[in-house]
């Protein structure tokens, strides 16, 4: 086994995904943390709200070079995350519009499915 490879096998134990491996290069990420404001939307809107704790973000990605020699192996490692292109932005926002329907809807129908049952329970 190559040392890129235990590196990989390092990270993938440390809850890292490995992207790519090569015997030049390694490429790993994890979720980024959930966000402050998932915990207050899943606090106001229980129990559907719980859903937003499911949002993490931005992806944490770390590229590492190596380069062997019989007698060592130099690492070079840079993180960040790359910008979003403007296609990526447009699908977010769909997503979101829809998610924010979806979410209207169930909490629609958390409030007035009660009502229509008891008016239907006392009407008849």
């Amino acid at each position: 086994m190559n040392s890129l490879q235990d590196v990989a096998a390092a990270y993938a134990r440390s809850g890292w995904s490995v992207s790519s491996l090569t015997n030049e290069h390694l490429i790993v990420s994890k979720p980024g943390p959930t966000p402050g404001w998932t915990i207050l939307v899943a606090i106001v809107f229980f129990p559907i709200g719980l859903l937003a704790l499911l949002v993490k973000g931005p992806p944490t990605t770390e590229v590492i070079v190596a380069t062997e020699t019989e007698t060592a192996m130099a690492r070079l490692s840079f993180g960040g995350s790359a910008p979003v292109s403007p296609e990526q932005v447009a699908a977010n926002r769909r997503r979101l519009k829809r998610g924010l329907v979806i979410l209207a809807l169930a909490i629609a129908a958390c409030v007035l499915l009660p009502s229509l049952l008891y008016y239907l329970k006392f009407s008849g």
